[in-house]
């Protein structure tokens, strides 16, 4: 596995986000089982090194937002990125609050898919998220 530095748990370093994410989205489009572990790595990798995290989890993000039609596994996918973008609100506001900014910044494009699920994604993550959280 070249281009690959493993840590002592196993899981991919941050500097290799842009390769891990997509794997990680393919694990988690089949299984909902994928998805808590699959947090707990990415956790793991926002925390090492937001920056290019967010970069790689939003192009991979994207890849999901053109589809339109109701199929399960990208049903799973949004319930993913709902839970993640959630759930890193303790680690690093930051990222959700831009993450958040930038699904309504393309909520207005003019493919009706990526509108479709960019309110899909925003209202489960508001959904979400506890009465008292507070977003920038």
């Amino acid at each position: 596995m070249a281009g690959r530095s493993k840590t002592k748990e196993g899981t991919v370093s941050s500097a290799n986000a842009a390769s891990a994410l997509p794997e990680i989205f393919n694990e988690c489009q089949r299984s909902f089982a994928a998805h808590k572990a699959a947090i707990k790595r990415m956790k793991k990798m926002l925390l090492d090194d937001e920056e290019s995290f967010y970069e790689a989890f939003v192009a991979c993000v994207c890849k999901v937002l053109p589809t339109f039609k109701r199929e399960p596994a990208v049903e799973r996918l949004i319930q993913f990125i709902a839970k993640f973008a959630v759930s890193s609100t303790q680690e690093s506001q930051n990222f959700t609050a831009r993450f958040l900014k930038h699904l309504v910044s393309i909520s207005d494009v003019k493919d009706k898919a990526i509108r479709f699920r960019c309110c899909q994604l925003l209202g489960n993550i508001m959904n979400a998220l506890d009465e008292e959280a507070e977003i920038e």
